[in-house]
């Protein structure tokens, strides 16, 4: 039978570049979820139905993508501290 392939073994520095992407994807997603909320509630509140559909796309787009790249960032991060 074949054996099990040896543990990987990671790097201090990698280990510590993988958390400061966590943290740095962290802090991002923070950033444009809680932006994206807030232009969100400020489209809602207009009253006028075309301009919050609008609005919710343009969140979207706007806060959506930066999220997203945070979102990456994090699991690139982690993908990097674990074995």
């Amino acid at each position: 039978m074949t054996e099990p392939a040896p543990p990987r073994i990671i790097s201090p520095t990698q280990r510590f570049f993988g958390g400061l992407l966590m943290v740095a994807g962290v802090l991002m997603m923070l950033a444009c979820g809680l932006c994206s909320l807030v232009a969100l509630v400020a489209f809602l509140s207009t009253g006028n139905g075309e301009d919050a559909i609008g609005g919710f796309f343009t969140v979207l787009v706007v806060g959506g993508v930066p999220f997203a790249i945070g979102l990456a960032m994090f699991v690139g991060g982690r993908g990097l501290r674990k074995p």
